[in-house]
């Protein structure tokens, strides 16, 4: 497809010439004078790579072709969220439990009590989510690290399964 159209670009060109000599030069003079006037004058812009996008709208395209009503027993995959206080001590703990899940969802949450009340609690918040990411790309852990601030265990841990995703509490 690709040569199909260099190939028909190619042909064009040429009989724009063999139609007009002058207006061909002239149209293809002003034509790459404008692409080099816009490569170089151009703002510089940051749009990310196309990769994400194109990752993004497949995942959110599958993920919108889930049925909850077709669950079945066989695509079953273990949902773990593992807390701790600190994920260096529990190394061992935590390797075992990224080759026990077999591809399914690994959270590790870190409940923290100490800074709810001051005024930097934000910055530590995203500061220790930072070194979870850090640490589980380290050890080569395939887990979503989490870093929950509050002012009891008890919320600690409320907020960090509403945050991790779908955690249900119902009974049928």
């Amino acid at each position: 497809m690709a040569y199909c159209l260099f190939l028909v670009t190619i042909l064009c060109i040429v009989v724009m010439f063999l139609t007009n000599l002058v207006n061909a030069a002239v149209s293809l003079v002003i034509g790459l004078a404008l692409c080099m006037y816009i490569h170089y004058t151009g703002p510089t812009t940051t749009w990310g790579d196309i990769s994400q996008a194109i990752i993004y709208h497949q995942v959110r395209k599958y993920l919108l072709r889930l049925d909850p009503g077709k669950a079945h027993i066989k695509y079953w995959r273990p949902q773990i969220l593992f807390f701790v206080a600190n994920p260096r001590s529990a190394y061992v703990r935590l390797q075992f439990i990224n080759r026990l899940k077999k591809g399914g969802m690994f959270f590790i949450t870190e409940v923290s009590t100490e800074k709810i009340h001051s005024d930097d609690m934000f910055d530590f918040v995203r500061s220790s989510n930072r070194s979870m990411r850090k640490y589980c790309q380290t050890t080569n852990l395939k887990a979503f690290g989490n870093v929950t601030a509050s002012k009891t265990i008890r919320s600690g841990v409320q907020n960090a399964l509403m945050s991790t995703g779908d955690w249900r509490t119902e009974t049928k």
